[in-house]
């Protein structure tokens, strides 16, 4: 005579499911009515045996997951940052009861058009422009044994890289928290507009002369240029450099300065919007003429991209002159001895350049000299006196 087997296995309620740990398993057992079960163990009643245990189940918490897409951009590129949310459960909608926000690192933030969306069930986001942040609203749902994203466009200026985590618990369901810590990492590549200006302090001048050239370094961003290179050599023959100096702003410094009679290098950290200005003076060439263009460059360091090469060198021109003065002097044709003349010299310059002329006279055989400034294309007039000591002296220029 056969025995009838009867198993049932008993679960919580649907709402204790939504995080249920562990379930009951019931079986029994009865006689066909024609057979006496006289088994008086525990567990045994009318003729029916039951025996049950409890199984444990691992809870359905919801995980978090995040990338991206490319992992890879230049400073001030874009990236799709995308959040996963993974419910675990296979019975229940998983949904979000607390703002889920996932706070972005420094220098990591949301795009001028950030643009954010959402598979997720009924999802409410926010990611402002320029913000650090994105948040999900209270009563976004993940279906059932299923996954949904969440998704905005992100930039980054801080190189070389960003790490974004969120940590285990941040997402909060009826279901449960996340269980999981998850990291994403954005490699950034620097990205430096860096430009040169140079200016001299006069555009004409003579042999001798003495000017200054200003030499101005700035990044226009978006990264900080970090040991850009500098370089400045005077063209050929123009003449000595010397007294250098340098100026920095917002927080730009400078290293290395390698000063030479005829070039200038180094290197310079500017940081966006920073600038360098570095300062020498040049003695020109006794002898030489003609124009001297001056070039200075400025160039990225390794690693760096800058974006704009047609600002990377500048270009400063200098016309020198040979000097045309010519001397006369004036005086009177005679004199009684013992007595003082006056008279003057004239000195005439016939180019365009106002200079200062140093003149030798010799006056009864006395050598002096006199230094004056004459304008260009010009005469200047200077009175002398002479001291007529004897009959027959003569004075010579």
């Amino acid at each position: 005579m056969a025995l009838v087997l009867v198993v049932m296995l008993a679960l919580f309620s649907s709402h204790a499911a939504l995080a249920q740990t562990q379930i009951t398993n019931t079986a029994s057992i009865s006689a066909p009515p024609t057979v006496t079960n006289t088994n008086a163990a525990p567990g045994c009643s009318a003729g029916t045996c039951t025996v049950a245990d409890l199984d444990a189940v691992v809870a359905s918490l919801p995980q978090v997951s995040k990338t991206f897409t490319p992992s890879s951009i230049s400073a001030g590129g874009t990236s799709l940052l995308v959040i996963t949310f993974t419910n675990t459960h296979k019975l229940a909608t998983a949904t979000f009861n607390s703002l889920f926000t996932d706070v972005y690192p420094a220098g990591l933030v949301n795009a001028p058009t950030p643009s954010p969306a959402s598979t997720c069930l009924s999802p409410v986001l926010a990611a402002n422009a320029g913000q650090g942040t994105l948040t999900v609203a209270i009563g976004t749902g993940i279906a059932p044994n299923s996954s949904c994203t969440v998704s905005v466009i992100v930039t980054s200026a801080v190189s070389p890289q960003v790490v974004n985590t969120i940590p285990a618990g941040s997402l909060s369901t009826n279901v449960g928290a996340s269980s999981n810590t998850t990291t994403a990492a954005l490699t950034v590549s620097p990205v430096a507009d860096l430009s040169v200006f140079k200016t001299a302090s006069v555009a004409t001048l003579v042999p001798g002369a003495t000017f200054t050239y200003t030499i101005v370094l700035s990044n226009a961003g978006p990264s900080t240029a970090t040991g850009a290179s500098f370089a400045d050599s005077l063209p050929i023959g123009l003449g000595a450099l010397s007294s250098v100096s340098s100026q920095v702003s917002v927080g730009a410094s400078t290293a290395n300065f390698v000063a030479t009679a005829t070039s200038l290098n180094g290197s310079a950290t500017i940081p966006p919007l920073g600038s360098v200005t570095i300062t020498f003076q040049v003695t020109v060439a006794s002898g030489v003429s003609g124009s001297f263009a001056n070039v200075a460059f400025v160039t990225a360091p390794p690693g760096t991209t800058d974006p704009v090469s047609s600002n990377n060198s500048f270009t400063a021109t200098v016309v020198v002159l040979l000097t045309d003065i010519s001397t006369t002097i004036a005086l009177p044709t005679s004199a009684v001895a013992g007595t003082t003349v006056t008279g003057t010299v004239t000195y005439s310059n016939a180019t365009s350049v106002a200079t200062t002329f140093t003149s030798s006279i010799t006056i009864n055989g006395v050598l002096a000299t006199q230094t004056t400034f004459v304008g260009a294309n010009t005469s200047t007039a200077v009175p002398i006196s002479v001291f007529v000591g004897t009959v027959g002296a003569t004075v010579t220029a």
